[in-house]
């Protein structure tokens, strides 16, 4: 174990996990946290298995690592709160979110509209997250990511979890209200 991005104890990653799972870090190392490790294993090994909950693997630590990729120039929610503004006190902030997320009492902040202009006159609506919106985001995505990209490390769907091809189709009989007459041969 090794000090993670923010501190906290996390595996190193070497190789043999999918890239999007991992945190790139400036210094060329990636890290996961234990429990999110675990549930990779069990994904790669078990591929029809079903995880009832992971919402204990949004830790402080997951949170830290989904705050650290958010650009800091990102555009900001309903809230008016910067990602500058955010880290001044991160570990304070950080820590009432999983707090608010433990208990059940984090509510997403509504969402800024903001209309972009088109080339041709009209303008296109977008929506806009609050930080704490985006830390949340990243957080599962990359629970979701360790569990989903094991089925497609190699770019491709595994045969197992392909749906049957469709059955070979005959052409339907000619419908009896159109003609009385058998069709012409």
């Amino acid at each position: 174990m090794v000090p993670g991005p923010s501190g906290a104890k996390a595996a190193r990653v070497e190789a043999g996990l999918p890239e999007g799972t991992m945190t790139s870090r400036t210094d060329g190392r990636a890290y996961m946290s234990p429990g999110l490790l675990k549930v990779v294993e069990r994904a790669r090994q078990d591929p029809d298995a079903r995880f009832n909950s992971l919402a204990h693997l949004l830790d402080e630590a997951a949170l830290g690592r989904a705050y650290d990729p958010i650009r800091k120039d990102a555009a900001v929610g309903v809230d008016g709160i910067t990602k500058e503004e955010y880290g001044q006190h991160l570990e304070e902030h950080l820590r009432g979110l999983h707090e608010r997320l433990k208990s059940v009492r984090y509510r997403h902040q509504p969402i800024r509209r903001v209309h972009i202009p088109k080339a041709n006159g009209k303008t296109r609506p977008i929506g806009i997250s609050s930080l704490e919106d985006k830390i949340v985001q990243g957080a599962l995505r990359e629970v979701q990511e360790a569990v989903y990209e094991q089925d497609s490390l190699e770019g491709v769907t595994p045969p197992a979890r392909l749906p049957p091809p469709p059955a070979s189709r005959t052409p339907a009989p000619p419908s009896d209200r159109t003609s009385a007459s058998p069709p012409p041969t």
